[in-house]
């Protein structure tokens, strides 16, 4: 835990590049099978945790910076100030990764499930893309 009782972001790290191979060994498994409905749902439910940790280190580091209340922050306005600051590559992606995010808290309906397991494997690859530049950035390097 860092000052404030925050966890550090090397610890947010870690968590996220848990999540992270998590999900991929998910859509490794899809992959196998993609119209099986189980491992389709299971590989949702980790894009949303993983999808939940991301943001979670972009508030992180966004604290680090000149952003000290991004803790506060919404969705929309973290992915905003983290392509600002070069975080992120494509806010557009990122934001269409939050509206999944939060279609899949809504109940199940079996075409949002369909078209948010379409973009699973994009985000996975800018997960791990945040994930290395954050690593890098910080010298949290595994």
């Amino acid at each position: 835990m860092s000052a404030g009782g925050l966890p550090s972001l090397a610890n947010e790290l870690n968590l996220l590049a848990n999540a992270l191979a998590r999900l991929e060994e998910a859509l490794a498994a899809i992959g196998d099978d993609p119209r099986n409905t189980v491992l389709r749902d299971g590989a949702i439910k980790r894009f949303e945790f993983t999808y939940e940790m991301a943001v979670r280190c972009l508030r992180s580091r966004l604290r680090q910076g000149a952003h000290p209340d991004a803790g506060r922050y919404g969705y929309r306005t973290t992915i905003r100030f983290s392509a600002d600051v070069g975080l992120l590559d494509d806010p557009v992606a990122w934001i269409a990764y939050t509206n999944s995010r939060q279609n899949t808290s809504h109940g199940y309906n079996e075409p949002v499930a369909v078209s948010v397991a379409a973009g699973i494997p994009q985000f996975a690859s800018d997960a791990r893309r945040l994930l290395n530049r954050l690593r890098t950035e910080t010298g949290t390097d595994l």
